[in-house]
């Protein structure tokens, strides 16, 4: 996801909202070149859009399953952007028994992205893949985005319950690992933010579909607020939805640390 989808989100970064008024969709026509074209252009363009300094999100995560009670979480995610890097630190603060989860990651052009956690009984950080470690069935690639490790290319279009939108599939690279192999998306043409999202693993199954139900437009950002995940590798649906948000919030990068890391998984 992804920040984007959120972000969002994450990145972070979504077929019910399309049951009775899904139209055929209008293939494209272009050759495979200008698809790719159209298909970076697309996305470099939500990216534009999306970026912001800094953001500071407050979030709820639902969790229901078919054999465990349902499962609520908070977390802040603080991230600052500029055009070399991306700083996010991740830290769950409700329930107060999962406080010590915390995540910091780093984003840099043309190197793989370095995330961090904080082991208090190890006194240890640890270096962690984004795509191997998850929380509430989620992967913080999936939380945190990580767009430029794909491929994207225009293959439809089409008009969703009035509303024009790309159809867009995203290829993991072939000099990129992750176990996100691809993913198809439908970014709206009127605020330009994903509308609902496939994700593919290897063997080309789904092991998410993301649908956004709710945006908001804050301090002038139109953004996601509430968004419904199917994770049918484990058997899971999980709401998340945004308490806060805020965009170029000042804040000192002592926050973006390490230290900070520490400090918050041993409070």
């Amino acid at each position: 996801m992804h920040y984007r989808l959120f972000s969002i989100l994450a990145l972070f970064l979504i077929t019910n909202m399309l049951a009775g008024c899904q139209q055929k969709p209008e293939q494209s026509n272009l050759n495979a070149e200008t698809q790719r074209a159209r298909g970076a252009e697309i996305v470099a363009e939500f990216q534009k859009r999306d970026s912001s300094p800094s953001r500071h999100l407050q979030l709820r995560m639902s969790i229901d399953s078919p054999d465990q009670p349902q499962k609520v979480y908070e977390f802040e995610i603080w991230r600052k952007h500029n055009q070399d890097e991306t700083k996010s630190l991740l830290h769950v603060i409700k329930p107060l028994s999962e406080s010590a989860l915390v995540s910091l990651s780093t984003q840099r052009k043309g190197a793989e992205t370095v995330n961090v956690t904080y082991h208090p009984d190890k006194n240890e950080f640890e270096e962690f893949n984004a795509d191997q470690q998850a929380f509430g069935g989620l992967t913080v690639q999936e939380m945190l985005g990580d767009w430029g490790k794909y491929d994207a290319r225009l293959i439809s279009e089409r008009d969703v319950a009035g509303v024009k939108m790309y159809e867009i599939e995203n290829t993991l690279k072939p000099n990129e690992s992750s176990t996100i192999k691809r993913f198809t998306v439908l970014i709206r043409t009127d605020n330009m933010l994903p509308a609902e999202a496939h994700v593919f693993d290897a063997q080309d199954s789904e092991i998410r579909t993301y649908r956004i139900k709710e945006y908001r437009t804050i301090e002038g950002h139109p953004t996601f607020w509430r968004i419904e995940i199917e994770n049918p590798v484990r058997h899971t649906k999980i709401n998340l939805e945004v308490l806060n948000e805020s965009f170029n919030e000042r804040f000192d990068d002592k926050l973006l640390t390490r230290e900070n890391l520490k400090r918050l998984a041993t409070a």
